[in-house]
């Protein structure tokens, strides 16, 4: 499957999107999330897609903002 079919929702961001629009390396940005906090419930495989305007959404900014200042 490739990432376009996956992440095709309108509605959905991932991490590497959200990283390149702001000129932060995406492996950067996720090992952030990881090491946040934020995202207790996350597996370590699993896939940085959220919906915007969610909850995560709004953690993911957080840190972002944080590697951005």
């Amino acid at each position: 499957m490739s990432e376009e079919k996956f992440d095709a929702s309108p509605c959905r961001i991932t991490a590497v999107e959200m990283a390149q629009e702001r000129g932060v390396d995406p492996k950067r940005f996720r090992g952030a999330l990881r090491n946040s906090g934020k995202f207790p419930s996350r597996k370590k495989n699993d896939r940085w897609v959220v919906s915007y305007g969610s909850t995560d959404h709004h953690n993911m900014i957080d840190v972002l903002k944080m590697l951005i200042c």
